[in-house]
């Protein structure tokens, strides 16, 4: 596991390999899959309140599972937030909250790898993203 800080959030990774004796290679498209993971993680850092974790679990399929520990996403919201242009809250304007299009994108991401990306809330609080494709 490692472990970093950004100003006062800490990330916390993990990396698990079931099967194939450590072959935990994964087909992908590098740049694509680094901006969807990018897009999620600074949304992550933008609402946790001290921690983000994020495990990368190799089986027969990729599974990358990125939680944060902040207020979560509103349960009517949840089913738009992969649409584009949408927001949170509305409130937010270019200059602070972004356009909107960060989680639409990752979705299309994944999309293109034959996978899929979710989104839950996680108890007591916080968001968790799944991001999941096909070794």
């Amino acid at each position: 596991m490692a472990v970093y800080a950004y100003e006062k959030i800490t990330v916390r990774c993990s990396f698990v390999s079931e099967g194939s004796a450590g072959n935990s290679r994964a087909g992908l498209n590098t740049d694509l899959m680094a901006r969807a993971l990018h897009n999620i993680i600074r949304n992550g850092l933008r609402y946790a309140q001290s921690t983000i974790e994020i495990q990368v679990k190799c089986t027969t399929e990729v599974i990358i599972t990125i939680c944060d520990d902040g207020p979560g996403i509103p349960p009517a919201l949840l089913g738009r937030i992969f649409e584009p242009f949408s927001r949170v809250e509305s409130s937010r304007d270019k200059d602070s909250g972004g356009y909107g299009l960060g989680l639409a994108i990752a979705e299309r991401i994944l999309q293109r790898h034959q996978g899929r990306i979710t989104a839950e809330n996680c108890k007591p609080h916080g968001a968790c993203f799944t991001l999941q494709w096909p070794r």
